[in-house]
């Protein structure tokens, strides 16, 4: 199934998913647009370092509270990972709220209504859970090297194992990434995943 994205203004443009949508789970999928950041990181940035170019924390920090108004809350609501394509999940609550990770973390899980979790993608996929009724949530940073080390497993075994909730109860929902159309690999990377789990050749397309 393909996701579809429902289009949003609120202090910012921002993409939701009918499907979490329609469960009442609170998220947004930003776009580069709405931010305070200039130059290459125009405008909508979250990231004060990327390579050696460096944007003004004063803007991130702007950035973050442009989408946390989104939910009526601030960047001191915000917990971020230290994203490192690692398959690491953290459970979080309010005492990481304001704070990013010092070690490698790509996924975040909480049953806080008052805590945001914000993972950052470009071509990498975004994914997140839900808990049907309302019981905790999660978010990952799925790269490739994520996917195949099953960072999304691991964020579901964590709300079963700590929240006590049924995996059939768990929504999830990908959001925008770099499409089979737009992502060329060689044969090395394709037989990483094939040797591991054959299924993950529909994911392929051979030219």
């Amino acid at each position: 199934m393909k996701e579809k994205f429902t289009y949003n203004y609120s202090r910012i443009p921002y993409f939701t998913s009918p499907l979490l949508d329609s469960y009442n789970c609170q998220h947004l999928f930003s776009t580069r647009h709405g931010g305070v950041s200039e130059g290459i990181f125009e405008s909508l940035n979250f990231a004060v370092i990327n390579g050696c170019n460096r944007d003004d924390e004063s803007n991130v920090d702007r950035n973050m509270d442009l989408a946390a108004s989104v939910f009526s809350l601030s960047k001191e609501n915000v917990v971020r990972g230290f994203q490192n394509h690692s398959n690491k999940v953290e459970i979080v609550d309010q005492k990481n709220c304001g704070k990013v990770f010092s070690y490698p973390v790509d996924g975040l899980v909480t049953d806080k209504k008052d805590v945001l979790l914000s993972i950052r993608t470009a071509d990498c996929a975004p994914v997140l859970f839900f808990e049907k009724n309302g019981k905790c949530c999660g978010a990952v940073h799925s790269g490739w090297r994520g996917t195949l080390d099953n960072i999304s497993k691991n964020a579901i075994e964590i709300m079963v194992e700590h929240y006590n909730v049924n995996t059939d109860d768990i929504i999830v929902a990908i959001g925008p990434y770099n499409n089979l159309c737009c992502y060329e690999v060689g044969d090395d990377f394709y037989h990483m995943f094939i040797d591991k789990d054959t299924r993950y050749d529909e994911c392929f397309k051979r030219f």
